[in-house]
This record gives C-alpha cells, structure tokens and sequence, in this order.
C-alpha cells in the first residue's frame, strides 16, 4: 500500500465553497466530527450544483466540462449521512452518472455542456462511482460518527 498526500500552495486561495467536491468532503469532515448540522449544510449546497446533466461548479464553468465522479460523490454522501435527496434527485444523479459508462464497463471521466460523455474512462471516476454501494464502507464511515473531536 501507498499512501501520497499533494500539496498545493498557491498564493491564491482555493475557493472551496465554490467546488461540489470540496462541500462534500467538508461535510464527510463535519459528521464525523459529530456536527450534523453544518454536514447537512455543507452537503446540501453541494447537491444543489446538479442542473440535470451534471454538477455544475466553479470548476464547470472554468473548465466548459461536467467531472462525473462529483455524482458519485453525492450518492455516496447521502448514503454515509443517510440524507435522503430530495424529488427523485438521487435517482436523477444515479442515473446520470451510469449514463458515462462505457461499454468496457469503465466511467467517463468528463460530459461537456450538453451532459454527453467526453474522452475515457478512468479509474479514479469508475471506482468512485462503486463507493455509494459499498455497504461495508458506508457502515464504517456511519460508525464513526461523532468520533474525531477537533483539536484545540
């Protein structure tokens, strides 16, 4: 096993709070601090980035391409926080994020504007796409609720 950390350090700031993405994983940050509330909060602004052919943030607009894996992401954050999504909205993005795969069985990693699959597959995109039926990593990431208290 290897385990790498990347580091970025820009003089400009990342605008976090912009990025589907960067929500959700704050929000994974704050239920397994225990806070609930801002895990909601921070999951619900993210969720509501789906326009229908994918989520569409900041690095959207920048870049004119969905990143598909941002839809597994949501399934799975529903799942881990057992927030259920809203008006048919998780079956929406489950299938709008089946919709890249090919016929190899991978997922595309990007759609353009139009919600239609650009480039390949890859294994970053396919395997986040598996992480919201991972029953066993979703028990675990439930179980660990509350359990890292911030550091003072």
């Amino acid at each position: 096993w290897v385990v790498m950390a990347e580091f970025h350090n820009s003089s400009t700031p990342l605008l976090w709070e912009k990025y589907a993405n960067t929500l959700i994983y704050q929000s994974l940050n704050e239920y397994l601090k225990g806070n609930r509330t801002a895990a909601e909060n921070y999951f619900r602004r993210a969720y509501q980035m789906f326009d229908g052919k994918g989520i569409y943030d900041l690095a959207t607009e920048t870049d004119g391409r969905y990143a598909n894996y941002k839809l597994a992401l949501i399934l799975y954050a529903s799942r881990v926080l057992d927030y259920p999504l809203p008006h048919n909205l998780a079956r929406s993005i489950e299938e709008r994020l089946w919709s890249m795969q090919q016929r190899d069985g991978g997922i595309v990693s990007l759609a353009d504007l139009d919600g239609k699959p650009v480039g390949s597959a890859n294994t970053e995109t396919t395997a986040m796409a598996l992480l919201p039926y991972n029953e066993e990593l979703i028990a675990r990431m439930q179980s660990l609720y509350g359990a890292y208290k911030p550091t003072s």
